[in-house]
């Protein structure tokens, strides 16, 4: 009667490792990054078509030398793990909001109206980021857009 009970308890245990393991990999498995290009933020009834910078050339260049972006528009620029990355508006041409995310989508930081003048200044997020946003200046103030607000990303 003991061993049975033994047997039971290590296999009720392997059977919950063998479930955890599963859980964590599912639920921490990303998308591929480098084959998405485009895609929606979405939260509340406000919906951002984004372009993804997901390489390390994407991201270096921005939204720079553009002359604007429409004003539902961005560019979600991606990393490979949550950091404390910094902005800066080397060769923009109009001002812009970033807004900054966690693993989870939430909004951790927000910069607005970053102007082309205050080049080299640089913006880093006071949370670490793993995705974060450039719009039109004001963006973030017209629809409201709070620290704490979790979005949605959809891939298209």
């Amino acid at each position: 009667m003991v061993m049975a009970n033994r047997k039971n308890i290590i296999t009720g245990t392997l059977v919950i490792v063998v479930l955890s393991i599963f859980f964590f990999w599912w639920y921490e498995k990303e998308l591929d990054w480098k084959n998405i290009n485009a895609g929606t933020l979405s939260f509340g009834n406000n919906v951002v078509l984004v372009e993804v910078a997901n390489t390390l050339e994407l991201k270096k260049q921005g939204l720079s030398g553009r002359d604007s972006i429409d004003d539902k528009k961005g560019m979600l620029f991606v990393f490979d793990r949550p950091e404390t990355p910094s902005f800066w508006m080397k060769d923009m041409k109009f001002p812009i909001d970033i807004i900054f995310f966690d693993k989870d989508w939430n909004t951790v930081d927000i910069k607005e109206n970053f102007p082309p003048e205050s080049y080299p200044e640089t913006y880093t997020s006071k949370e670490k980021s793993k995705y974060v946003v450039e719009v039109n200046a004001g963006f973030a103030s017209r629809n409201n857009w709070q620290i704490g607000n979790q979005v949605k990303f959809e891939a298209y």
